[in-house]
Order: structure tokens, then C-alpha cells, then sequence
């Protein structure tokens, strides 16, 4: 018989296969590492447009507030909401539930009862706000919760919900408004 040294020897089968197994979840763990930064890259605009719908109504509401648009006491849900860690009371003009985003009123108010029918758009495929190839937010919703937590000081959370590729998210903005402009 022919004995090789030692230095000489090669890899045996199984070695070689403990070696594939290896390598191959090395691969399919930054396979899945793609997957998961393609699904990201694709939610990220559409969570952006979320915060930025979201941080609008509360700004719209602010504003309504310090123009003397609506009263105080119209800063309001119609119906007692659920869910306030406060009290709450209905009375007011902003609508409960999730509505599909449309167009601030003639109050300048989204979520009341006086929409405009246009839903609002995100630019098209060109990049640019206002021309022919603007895409409604046909996937969004937005529900507007006002809840008192002191005399003259309300809570409102804005939450809008939307879907990517079949799948749903949420993002909820809470701000503060008090009577006092």
C-alpha cells in the first residue's frame, strides 16, 4: 500500500458536503437579507406619504384653530370616540372611522362632513405634483380622534392606514391643541 503523508491528503465526501451546507446557508441567509431590504425600499415611500398625510391634518387643525375657522368646541369628534385614555365627547365636525383621503373641505379640514370629492394625489411616474399622470392614494385611510385630557387641552391622533403589496400598516401621529391660540 501507498500511504500518502499527512500534508497530502484531500477532503473527504463528507467534509465536502459539511462545507456545501455551509456555503449554502451563508447564501440563502443574505438571499433573505435582499428580500427584506427590497420590501423595505418598496414601503418606504408609501410610509413616508403616511407621516406626511398624517402631520397635514394636524397642522390643517391647528391652523382652523388659530384662524378661528371652527370654534373650540367644534374641534370635536360627531361621536364619542373609543379608545381615549382621557374622557371624551362627540359634538364636534370631524367624522369617526377611517375615510379614504380626500381633499380638504372649504373649512380647510380633512375627515369632516364637508370633503371635496377629489381624492389626494401622489405624484406620477415623472416625479412632478399637479399634471396629467398624478396617482390617487387609492390605499390610504385616515381616522382623526380627539380626546380631552385637561379643561382647554386636547389630545388628537391621526392614524392613517395603508397597503403595500397586499400587505397593511398603520402610522399614528399624536399632537397636543389646546383652546389657546
Amino acid at each position: 500500500m501507498n500511504h500518502l503523508p499527512h500534508d497530502q491528503r484531500g477532503f473527504s465526501l463528507i467534509e465536502s458536503m459539511i462545507a456545501v451546507g455551509v456555503v449554502t446557508v451563508g447564501v440563502l441567509g443574505l438571499a433573505q437579507v435582499y428580500v427584506l431590504g427590497i420590501n423595505h425600499l418598496m414601503g418606504a415611500s408609501a410610509g413616508l406619504v403616511a407621516r406626511e398625510k398624517a402631520r397635514e391634518a394636524i397642522e390643517s387643525i391647528h391652523a382652523a384653530r388659530d384662524a378661528r375657522t371652527v370654534s373650540w368646541t367644534q374641534l370635536r369628534n360627531v361621536a364619542t370616540p373609543t379608545g381615549c385614555s382621557g374622557t371624551a365627547a362627540g359634538g364636534g365636525v370631524f367624522l369617526n372611522g377611517f375615510r379614504p383621503l380626500y381633499q380638504a373641505g372649504p373649512d380647510g379640514l380633512v375627515n369632516t362632513s364637508n370633503p371635496t370629492p377629489t381624492m389626494e394625489t401622489s405624484p406620477g411616474p415623472n416625479g412632478r405634483l399637479g399634471d396629467a399622470d398624478d396617482q390617487p392614494l387609492m390605499n390610504y385611510q385616515r381616522d382623526i380622534r380627539f380626546c380631552d385630557v385637561d379643561t382647554g387641552l386636547r389630545e388628537i391622533t391621526v392614524t392613517i392606514r395603508y397597503t403595500v403589496s397586499g400587505r397593511a400598516f398603520t402610522f399614528s401621529l399624536k399632537s397636543l391643541i389646546s383652546s389657546f391660540s
